[in-house]
């Protein structure tokens, strides 16, 4: 008698309603750091967590950086990027689990127009 193999789980949904409050300050000419609290709504009922992602915008050949991980049923992420020169990034999220990710979703970050440090 030969045992069934383990189903594998559907993907999970992917997250929506991205936003993010964001603090900003500049460091020197031309360099920024962005921080600030990154939230979703967690459409999905079978995600192992969540990965978000940080892309800086008009640089060639960017990718996706992983910046962290958050477990399932969770729905936002403290988060710390510096020391770029950019004036504006990507910020995205997906939801994965052992069958793989879902589609990631996106925020544009405006960097430029964070106040300046004193």
């Amino acid at each position: 008698m030969s045992i069934p193999p383990t189903p594998t789980p559907a993907l999970p949904a992917a997250p929506s309603k991205l936003s993010e409050t964001n603090i900003c300050e500049a460091m020197n000419t031309n360099m920024w750091s962005a921080s600030g609290t990154l939230s979703w709504q967690d459409n999905s009922n079978n995600e192992d967590g969540f990965n978000i992602y940080w892309i800086e915008k008009n640089i060639q050949n960017s990718k996706d950086w992983l910046i962290g991980t958050v477990g399932p049923n969770t729905t936002s992420f403290n988060f710390s990027q510096g020391h770029f020169y950019i004036d504006a990034a990507y910020l995205k999220v997906e939801s994965f689990n052992s069958a793989g990710a879902s589609s990631k979703i996106s925020l544009l970050v405006n960097i430029v127009n964070c106040p300046p440090n004193p």
